[in-house]
């Protein structure tokens, strides 16, 4: 078994002593993703250098990668914005970085592309160049948020669904290009989802929503839906 030590209450832990490039193999792969549905956050410390290929292949064992769907060669796409592929060949990886220049504007709860028809499963992130301090990325359970709701409030939830809506955050790509946007809006229309989703692997109930893209509570009015 591989070792771990809990960070916090409702989240996280910390392996000290898993080498990824040397240690994992499709033998112990399952092990990790059943961690990570458990604990939902993973951290792994002291880590050799790998190269981008071997980083794709790593993570390819613990669960299939796509792409974002508005990766570019432009560093960044947008500015404060920064999907932008920073490796020829390996569309799966993208780059995300800040500095006083490009402050970025996910600086908000979010979870990653919760508002394709099929959301991505989780995210790795690889981090290359730390500041010495600040600049950390902190993560919250959703999990945790809903149980800590009162029955009632449960109770309330039940059958409310939740609108996720990508142009919350990406229309800035297209200025002007309307076009493109309605195109784009075409190949990604707006989601709707149950706010109180039920995960597919880990049998776990978590509140499904977010400020950066998710638009709307549907079947509330919209004041009540902010609140």
């Amino acid at each position: 078994m591989i070792p771990y030590e809990k960070i916090s209450p409702n989240i996280g832990i910390v392996i000290r002593d898993f080498d990824i490039k040397k240690d994992l193999n499709s033998n112990n792969a399952h092990e990790v993703l059943n961690l990570l549905l458990e604990f939902e956050v993973v951290q792994f410390k002291k880590q050799s250098i790998m190269s981008p290929k071997e980083y794709l292949e790593k993570a390819t064992l613990i669960y299939e990668p796509m792409n974002h769907p508005f990766i570019s060669s432009d560093d960044p796409v947008v500015h404060g914005i920064s999907p932008f592929q920073p490796y020829d060949g390996l569309p799966e990886i993208t780059g995300i970085y800040h500095n006083r220049e490009n402050k970025g504007n996910l600086n908000e709860w979010h979870s990653d592309l919760n508002w394709l028809a099929h959301p991505s499963f989780g995210s790795i992130l690889r981090c290359q160049k730390m500041v010495p301090c600040g600049g950390d990325t902190v993560f919250a359970s959703m999990t945790a948020a809903y149980k800590d709701l009162s029955d009632q409030d449960k109770k309330d939830l039940e059958g409310v669904s939740v609108i996720h809506d990508f142009t919350r955050i990406y229309s800035g790509i297209f200025g002007e290009d309307k076009e493109s946007l309605a195109k784009a809006q075409k190949a990604y229309p707006m989601q709707k989802f149950p706010l109180v989703l039920k995960h597919p692997l880990a049998n776990k109930y978590s509140l499904f929503a977010n400020k950066v893209s998710t638009s709307k509570i549907d079947e509330v009015s919209e004041e009540k839906s902010q609140s």
